[in-house]
């Protein structure tokens, strides 16, 4: 999903709009009901896509000038009155335009108590705090409707407006009154049909807990369940993998712990967990809650809503982040507001050192990378090889430095494909490409068409997967994404809406397990029902990032924790130098550039990676590798799983006795 506004036309249909009322405008200097009434099937149709698609500039143009899709309705209507008005024969034409203008007034009308109906359900279903994994059952949340009311009311408007428009065109063009008659009579039994549908969910609904109600439940839950351990995040949409990376880590902790979070779309992005789960949107409704049982809150990214959790002053504020890398953005200013900062190894410690922007040495702790555990060590067996290209997006500033997509992208795809032994390749961008520099969002795109133009022209010379084999591995995934399918229903929110989630998303600690199995063995079979040659796009739920690292045979990338979390395989990878810093400086600056290989704007390097895949007598950089990644994600031994528990443990103890500093001679473990 991308937050940018989608530019020009969105596959046609914009295009489908222009045309739509072209033609019925043309239809009155060509006197011709059949040219209106094309104009209006299409323009109908494209009104209905336009409602479920992205808004496009065209539509946000239309809509920012008051053009918006009411005022397009409108604008159909009045160009069939004046047709009518122009062609009718005879005397029925005063009738007939005033039965039209009748009865769109009163469609009209009977908007007014159904918009007002949409509007109570949607109030009553807008609950003050959702929750996952907390009984529900006191809130009294009927079942909601299985699709978004609005939308739909939309959609319901429109095909009465096509009604009430292709039954005067028909006896325009035909001569026969009683098919006006009969259209208008379907524009208003579907005006109709639509409270009807309606009345049902509002009476259902109205025993909803009101607002008082569902912040004294869940404050309830609070004081029955005493959480001691709390992960708070907010951020924008599509941050959500930022959180969903550590609720694995949460769930396997000792104790009593509780996801927070601040914004309501983030429901949406959230991962199934059995982690209990409560999302406040309002600031002043959270903070006037009691977290007083709270003696640790965990923060994956800074933002400004932190505040309404860091003001708890009874709890250890610790910022674990989303990743380990040399951006700036792992040094940030703002760290200086937490209790304890958890880095994965010695380098986050020096990395903050080195800043200078105040975070005090002793606030640092060395907890390794608990994610990692599915991460395999070494080459894999055999096949193409395969090398894993994993831009980071363009960041905030015009800094060059920040993605090597924009300027070497393209050029990184080329020469890959267009290397003398074959090689595999594998894309993932990172989830925020094109969020602000639609530059980059178009040269994403015409990568995603390279690697498509490559495996057609591959396709007819590469030797396919036994059919039997792949027939068994197309059944299995059905099967495993039928049953994943199954248990993740109402997380995905089939059938309902943020009020049925809160309602119906229950999870043990074994069905989540259970779906870690399935979507590792889905993962798996993905890449078994294709072609050994065949370059991928992988991105999407099939797609976990640890299993393309254990899929291929090197990466490329930018300075970003994905180069971090790649060392803990062990095998060669290489860092685009975009900004052209030359290699001594740019390693000088970027501690996982010390041990990789540093590719030039113009994709220069890319010789040297592929012959350390494809002979390890060539690799002149595995031992530095080894080094550097004990030294950006800790040692091995006790594992990071161990560290992160026992360095949970120690500041609980010490919260719980009040403002006691973590001690000097505390453990290496934890340092």
């Amino acid at each position: 999903m991308r937050l940018t506004m989608k530019r020009g036309l969105n596959s046609g249909n914009d295009v489908l709009l222009i045309v739509g009322h072209l033609a019925m405008i043309a239809a009155l200097p060509l006197h011709s009901p059949w040219t209106f009434l094309v104009g209006i099937v299409v323009a109908t149709g494209s009104e209905i896509r336009g409602e479920r698609a992205a808004a496009t500039w065209l539509r946000r143009i239309l809509r920012d000038t008051h053009a918006g899709i009411e005022t397009r309705t409108t604008l159909r209507e009045f160009l069939l009155l004046l047709i009518l008005v122009r062609e009718w024969p005879g005397h029925h034409m005063p009738r007939t335009v005033l039965l039209c203008t009748a009865a769109f007034m009163l469609r009209r009308l009977l908007r007014i108590p159904t918009t007002a109906v949409i509007a109570r359900l949607n109030r009553s279903r807008r609950l003050p705090v959702e929750t996952r994994n907390i009984d529900a059952a006191g809130l009294r949340i009927a079942k909601g409707p299985k699709r978004p009311l609005a939308p739909l009311a939309s959609d319901v408007n429109q095909v009465a407006t096509l009604f009430g428009i292709a039954g005067p065109l028909l006896a325009l063009a035909t001569g026969e009154l009683w098919i006006a008659v009969l259209g208008n009579v379907l524009m208003l039994l579907t005006a109709l049909a639509w409270g009807g549908y309606l009345a049902p969910h509002l009476l259902r609904n109205r025993r909803i807990a009101n607002r008082a109600a569902a912040l004294r439940h869940v404050q309830k839950w609070l004081e029955s369940y005493r959480p001691e351990t709390m992960v708070h995040f907010s951020g924008t949409r599509t941050s959500g993998y930022q959180l969903n990376m550590w609720l694995e880590t949460m769930a396997q902790l000792d104790g009593r712990t509780v996801v927070l979070l601040s914004d309501r779309h983030l429901m949406e992005e959230l991962a199934p967990t059995s982690l209990p789960v409560v999302c406040v949107p309002v600031g002043a409704e959270l903070m006037n809650m009691d977290w007083s049982s709270v003696k640790v809150v965990f923060y994956a990214a800074n933002v400004g809503a932190s505040i309404q959790t860091l003001r708890l002053p009874t709890a250890r504020h610790v910022f674990i982040g989303h990743g380990d890398s040399d951006k700036l953005a792992s040094v940030n200013p703002f760290s200086r507001v937490y209790d304890e900062i958890w880095t994965a190894g010695r380098a986050g410690v020096d990395r903050y050192a080195e800043a200078q922007v105040g975070v005090r040495e002793e606030a640092l702790v060395e907890v390794g990378r608990p994610q990692l555990g599915r991460i395999r060590r070494g080459p894999r067996d055999g096949g193409v090889p395969t090398v894993l290209y994993a831009p980071t997006w363009e960041n905030w500033t015009e800094d060059p430095g920040s993605s090597s997509l924009r300027l070497t992208g393209e050029k990184i795809i080329a020469a890959l494909l267009a290397s003398p032994e074959p090689v595999r390749v594998l894309y993932r961008p990172h989830p925020f490409t094109g969020l602000r520099d639609p530059r980059v969002a178009a040269v994403d795109a015409r990568i995603r068409r390279m690697l498509t133009a490559a495996n057609q022209r591959a396709a007819a010379g590469t030797t396919p997967v036994p059919n039997g084999q792949r027939e068994s591995a197309l059944a299995e995934l059905a099967t495993v994404r039928r049953e994943l399918a199954s248990l993740l229903g109402p997380w995905q929110g089939a059938g309902g809406d943020g009020a049925d989630q809160t309602r119906d998303c229950r999870l043990t600690r074994e069905q989540e397990l259970r779906i870690t199995r399935l979507r590792e063995r889905r993962g798996e079979l993905v890449w078994a029902t294709g072609r050994p040659e065949e370059h991928r796009l992988v991105i999407g739920d099939d797609y976990e990032l640890y299993d393309c690292f254990n899929e291929s045979d090197a990466l490329v990338s930018d300075i970003s924790s994905v180069v971090s979390d790649f060392m803990a395989s062990g095998k060669p990878y290489a860092i685009t130098d975009s900004a052209a810093l030359g290699e001594e400086e740019f390693r000088a600056r970027n501690t996982a550039a010390r041990a990789a290989v540093i590719l030039t704007p113009d994709a220069g390097g890319l010789g040297t990676l592929l012959a350390a895949v494809r002979d390890p007598a060539a690799d002149d950089l595995a031992e530095r590798r080894e080094a550097l990644k004990s030294y950006l994600l800790g040692p091995e031994e006790p594992s990071s799983t161990v560290r992160f528990q026992a360095a949970l443990d120690d500041l609980v103890a010490r919260a719980r006795l009040g403002r006691v500093p973590r001690q000097q001679s505390e453990p290496a473990v934890l340092r």
